[in-house]
């Protein structure tokens, strides 16, 4: 299974979606906030999460990472998009300020990792910044 967390009426194609909100597109509806997910362990290859971390309860990040991680296949991914900068305060709904080194947090080769210890990711992108101000962020489950 690939898993759009947060896909609202935008569900990615090939993707089952997951969102607080009963809406087109949502195939099972429930908050990313409340854990554990309603998905089996390693039973995902992909996760799309896009501008949906910046909307959580800062203090939910490494968990939700972390089950990010419980329901991701070892090989499999999570692709995140994220706003920066000025981009990132346009929005009162927004509870997180990411940049590039945010998730450095989460892979265990970078010094940052010992701070928290939260399940190992790899970084395989982290600085794919676009003209509208979106932090892309490529991670993997070893």
């Amino acid at each position: 299974m690939n898993l759009d967390i947060g896909c609202g009426n935008k569900k990615r194609d090939g993707f089952t979606g997951m969102d607080n909100r009963a809406c087109e597109g949502v195939d099972i509806q429930h908050d990313i906030h409340n854990l554990p997910w309603p998905i089996a362990d390693g039973s995902v290859y992909a996760v799309n999460a896009s501008h949906v971390l910046e909307h959580i309860q800062p203090w939910k990040f490494f968990e939700i990472m972390d089950e990010m991680w419980r329901v991701t296949k070892k090989g499999g991914g999570v692709d995140i998009k994220v706003p920066i900068g000025i981009s990132y305060k346009t929005d009162p709904s927004h509870t997180i300020e990411f940049n590039h080194t945010s998730f450095w947090h989460l892979d265990p080769s970078k010094e940052f990792y010992k701070t928290y210890k939260s399940k190992p990711w790899k970084i395989l992108s982290s600085d794919k910044i676009d003209s509208n101000q979106q932090l892309r962020v490529i991670l993997q489950k070893e």
